[in-house]
């Protein structure tokens, strides 16, 4: 039996080494992607920060998603948090704002719409504060009463604003190292599972805390809005505030 024997031509052989380079290419390609460092995330991406100098986070997105902010000696003309959903399962405080050294002094501060489990303030001094059309299940406004200053954060220059806002996050956690200087908190439209909302180590001039509901629907005699200990207030005013069994989710 004859066998034909048969030559390929060059432009086959053209093809053939065209096809084998972008195979070998792709595969350098996945490689390098494969064995590169996980890439920072910007803010307010999920990640690990220190505001305002670094925009840029020292911890890429790790899988809880969370939000970690340091601040340190920084002034702030406005820090915002709005339209925000926060939670997981097990998460513990779910949204914290804290000072490990010095304090958090803020001019006016507002939290308007937060839907939380629990909300609480603690180790606080506040110079004027104002509760409306709250609603939750079991309030606790007690405070200690003192005269202190008035806060008025001046001159905004130099300052800068930072918005978290319209995002998710398994967590989020603010925390100071030295005295930080803040022109205007706002928290709207916030909400809230899983986990508390805690605030410590303020320092207000004006709180102003509204339309938000908090509760584990565990009854009113749980005291799961408020003040914790350690707080001095030196006006306090309440209207419209409900409590009723609330149960967050």
């Amino acid at each position: 039996m004859a066998y034909l024997k048969r030559t390929i031509s060059a432009r086959e052989w053209s093809l053939w080494i065209g096809v084998g380079a972008l195979v070998a290419t792709v595969g350098i390609l996945l490689f390098l992607i494969m064995m590169s460092p996980a890439q920072a995330n910007f803010f307010p991406d999920p990640g690990v920060y220190s505001l305002p100098d670094s925009e840029q986070s020292q911890v890429a997105t790790d899988s809880t998603g969370s939000l970690a902010v340091t601040l340190s000696g920084e002034r702030l003309n406005r820090l915002t948090f709005t339209d925000l959903d926060i939670g997981a399962d097990g998460i513990g405080t779910a949204f914290s704002i804290s000072a490990s050294t010095g304090s958090i002094i803020v001019d006016a501060m507002t939290a308007d719409g937060l839907v939380c489990p629990t909300f609480t303030i603690g180790d606080t001094t506040i110079y004027d504060a104002e509760y409306t059309l709250n609603t939750a299940d079991g309030n606790d406004f007690s405070f200690n009463g003192g005269s202190p200053s008035d806060i008025i954060i001046g001159s905004q220059r130099g300052g800068k604003e930072r918005t978290v806002e319209d995002d998710t996050y398994d967590k989020i956690t603010i925390t100071a190292t030295a005295d930080v200087l803040i022109s205007e908190l706002l928290i709207q439209d916030v909400r809230v599972f899983g986990g508390g909302c805690t605030f410590t180590d303020l320092v207000v001039g004006t709180l102003y805390v509204t339309n938000s509901f908090i509760g584990t629907g565990d009854g009113i005699d749980a005291k799961e809005f408020g003040f914790a200990s350690g707080v001095t207030i030196g006006s306090f005013a309440g209207s419209g505030n409900t409590e009723t069994e609330v149960h967050v989710r």
